[in-house]
């Protein structure tokens, strides 16, 4: 499960989701992290999200 590791792991895919969001990515799937961090990210980045 990604994310669930470390805060640092976590604090990876928020950034790596905005920096998709940056570089034009408009829509990705998560799937297999806490709902708690994909909920993080839904909130961070204005991609639109699919949690699988």
């Amino acid at each position: 499960m990604q994310g669930k590791e470390s805060i640092e792991s976590a604090k990876k895919m928020i950034e790596n989701a905005i920096a998709f969001e940056e570089a034009g990515v408009f829509a990705i799937v998560l799937e297999c992290l806490p709902s708690a961090l994909g909920t993080l990210i839904d909130e961070k980045a204005l991609l639109y999200l699919q949690l699988a």
